[in-house]
C-alpha cells in the first residue's frame, strides 16, 4: 500500500480509444482536478453517497501520462479505434480516462466520460476497455523487484476480435487477442 501511495509501483495499461490517436502523440501533461457531487442511490457513488468527477483544469494536480498507439482498428461501419499502451507517472483519479478524453480520444464504453458513445459501445464491448497489464513493485520481504504481466481478460479479447485491424496493425493486435503475455511499455516505446 505504501508503494502505491508513494508512486513506487510501475503501472502500465492497455486501452481502446475512439478515433485515430496520432503516432506523434506520446504523452499527455495536463493537470487534473477532482470534484465530488452527491449521486443518486445505486449510481456508483461511494458509501457516503459521493461521486468523483475529474477534469483537466489549471487548478488541478500535476498529471503526466505516456502513451503509444500500437494498432489501428475499425468496426463494421468503418469507425476507427486506437489500441494504446499507457504508462502512468502520477496516479490521479481516472487519470487515463480523463487524459484520453481531453485529447479527443475517449475510451470505449466509458460510462463517466464518454456518455455520448456509451450505449453504442456497449453493444460490442460490455465494459470500459481499460486493463492493467503490467505491474512492477518491490517485494516487501526481500526488496527484490517483481514484475507481473496480465493478458487481456476474455471479454476484452472478444471485443478486440470484433474489430478489424488496419494493415500491419494485425501483428500488434494478435498477442492481445491470443492471450499472450504482453510486452512492457518500454518495448512498445522503441
Amino acid at each position: 500500500r505504501a508503494q502505491f501511495s508513494s508512486h513506487k509501483i510501475e503501472k502500465e495499461y492497455v486501452c481502446l480509444a475512439q478515433g485515430i490517436v496520432p503516432l506523434e502523440r506520446t504523452s499527455i501533461d495536463a493537470r487534473i482536478k477532482v470534484s465530488q457531487y452527491r449521486g443518486a442511490p445505486g449510481s456508483g457513488s461511494n458509501p457516503r453517497g459521493l461521486n468523483n468527477v475529474c477534469e483537466v483544469a489549471r487548478d488541478g494536480k500535476p498529471s503526466f501520462t505516456e502513451l503509444r498507439r500500437i494498432a489501428l482498428l475499425k468496426d463494421t461501419d468503418g469507425a476507427p479505434y486506437s489500441l494504446c499502451v499507457v504508462k502512468l507517472h502520477t496516479g490521479r483519479t481516472h487519470q487515463i480516462r480523463v487524459h484520453m478524453n481531453h485529447i479527443g480520444h475517449g475510451l470505449v464504453t466509458d460510462n463517466k466520460y464518454g456518455l455520448e458513445r456509451f450505449a453504442a459501445d456497449q453493444l460490442w464491448c460490455a465494459r470500459n476497455f481499460l486493463h492493467t497489464y503490467r505491474l512492477v513493485f518491490n517485494d516487501v520481504h526481500s526488496g527484490e523487484k517483481v514484475e507481473t504481466l496480465h493478458p487481456l481478460p476474455e471479454d476484452l479479447r472478444q471485443a478486440l476480435e470484433s474489430l478489424s485491424a488496419d494493415g500491419t496493425s494485425g501483428d500488434a493486435v494478435l498477442p492481445w487477442t491470443q492471450g499472450q503475455k504482453p510486452l512492457s511499455f518500454a518495448d512498445y516505446a522503441q
